[in-house]
């Protein structure tokens, strides 16, 4: 008698992410002790608007963030039922990885739907095992400029929507510190194409320090 070779056990980070922080980065290094600890394979999906970031950016930012490929845009990653049936194609045992805020809700779908059809008769996912492993983040709020905190008081206060704060009101400094140990190069993009996405005008695209003193000089 032929077996059945056994699947790999998945283990899946699934969240909106609209602009990929050092706090997403912390939450996909517990995906990756989980995975490590089940010998498993690691995906990482994002969902939803990708404003004010080009889904490509978003992509490519995230992968150099998170240290690890990101599934691309697409029908795959346009929601979490969509997530979860892909995954169910490759993993019989699947551990999903999500911020506190919404494993609750991811726990409510996966009972829901998991081996069970949906009201228009399809089974949209089925893991003989599965689990939601709950993320706690703790954020701070603190009047200490971002240039003089450490990693963890960064990781602790840093949000998409401070990052596109900075970027729209102009505060490359502030904004690049939120990216420690990122290339200036790849800093500038995203914290330009935030300003851009943002439908700012180009005149007030990041320049160089190095631009602005020969502009100044002209003057």
């Amino acid at each position: 008698v032929l077996k059945m070779k056994q699947k790999t056990p998945g283990v899946g980070f699934f969240g909106k992410v609209r602009i990929p922080t050092i706090g997403h980065a912390s939450a996909i290094e517990h995906a990756k002790q989980i995975s490590a600890k089940k010998n498993a394979q690691l995906h990482i999906g994002l969902s939803g608007t990708s404003h004010p970031l080009t889904p490509e950016t978003k992509r490519e930012h995230a992968e150099k963030l998170f240290s690890h490929p990101v599934m691309p845009a697409s029908k795959h990653t346009s929601n979490i039922v969509s997530f979860l049936s892909h995954m169910s194609k490759m993993h019989d045992d699947f551990t999903l990885v999500a911020g506190q805020d919404r494993a609750g809700e991811y726990h409510r779908i996966i009972s829901k739907y998991n081996g069970k059809p949906d009201s228009q008769g399809n089974v949209p996912f089925h893991f003989k095992k599965w689990r939601v492993h709950p993320v706690a983040r703790t954020t701070t709020e603190t009047k200490k400029a971002p240039t003089d905190m450490s990693r963890d008081e960064l990781t602790k206060t840093v949000s998409a929507s401070k990052l596109e704060a900075f970027a729209n009101q102009g505060n490359y400094k502030h904004f690049a510190a939120y990216h420690p140990g990122m290339p200036v190069s790849h800093i500038k993009k995203i914290y330009n194409q935030i300003r851009m996405g943002s439908k700012l005008s180009e005149s007030t695209i990041f320049e160089s320090p190095l631009e602005m003193d020969k502009k100044k000089k002209k003057e």
